[in-house]
């Protein structure tokens, strides 16, 4: 799950591009057993978007996870 916060630009009456920047969730580590109490460790997650008449067109995430570091998602219209 994420959440991003950022900001949005209209480039014209139907497009508008947004980015945003958040802290998720890496790793989730025992600290103790007993009382169950657990670490959460984050890292670095960063969202682009292009939307057209307020339909979300092409996202690009980036983020410091090795294994998804860059996904990108592209919507027909």
């Amino acid at each position: 799950m994420n959440g991003l916060i950022g900001a949005s630009y209209k480039l014209n009456t139907e497009e508008a591009v947004s980015a945003g920047i958040e802290l998720r969730g890496r790793k989730l580590e025992v600290v103790r057993q007993i009382g169950r109490q657990f670490d959460l460790k984050t890292i670095w997650n960063f969202g682009f978007f292009y939307d057209r008449n307020n339909s979300l067109m092409s996202s690009i995430f980036l983020s410091g996870l090795t294994d998804y570091f860059c996904n990108v998602n592209v919507y027909p219209e």
